[in-house]
């Protein structure tokens, strides 16, 4: 029997092909994030005005763990009956954050269902529930490891305390429905990076 040996440079093109369409994914999932950070933003701020304190004080609340006087000054204005402050650098840092987890989130949902085909409402619902996932692991996990290393007091619930749970799990399933549905959008697919079978 003959065994043809496979070209050295066959087995290479598979590797560039793979590392390709991983880069894209990745492109993808940043590019989702990003976009579906909009509306989950809005929703925070939306909370923190029905709570009170303002639509800035969600942010401040994200960069609290480094930078808490933003949020107790906008707590201490709403106490006193006065319109709260509002602290640039704090809500910038804050915004920011929001879509740095945001595009972090949709590499793991772009890459984690690169291979299956997923659609419809299905798709919809795990967009949801991987939502609801991320932000458990950003509040309960990732928020309390960076405060044990860098031996902070961390308040992981100073958000959701802040503008209540329902909005702040509201937030994330819209951030989750978002996602899978610009996952799988022309804006994604149309990438100047993407290749055949990146989807």
């Amino acid at each position: 029997m003959v065994h043809l040996q496979r070209p050295a440079y066959a087995a290479h093109d598979d590797r560039s092909s793979k590392r390709r369409r991983l880069e894209a994914r990745v492109e993808t999932g940043i590019l989702a994030g990003v976009v579906s950070a909009l509306p989950t933003t809005a929703i925070l701020a939306l909370g923190g005005v029905l709570a009170g304190v303002g639509p800035a004080a969600p942010f401040y609340a994200i960069v609290s763990i480094l930078s808490p006087g933003a949020l107790e000054s906008a707590l201490a204005d709403h106490a006193e009956g006065v319109a709260p402050a509002f602290y640039q650098q704090q809500f910038v840092v804050g915004f920011g954050i929001c879509l740095v987890l945001a595009a972090v989130s949709g590499v793991v949902f772009a890459i984690g269902t690169r291979d299956r085909r997923i659609d419809g409402w299905v798709r919809y619902l795990l967009g949801g529930m991987h939502g609801i996932a991320m932000m458990s692991f950003f509040y309960l996990g990732a928020l309390q490891a960076v405060g044990a290393l860098a031996h902070l007091e961390v308040d992981a619930m100073s958000l959701s305390t802040l503008i209540g749970w329902p909005i702040l799990v509201t937030a994330h399933v819209v951030h989750g429905v978002v996602l899978a549905r610009v996952v799988k959008s022309r804006l994604t697919q149309a990438a100047p990076y993407d290749v055949p079978g990146a989807a």
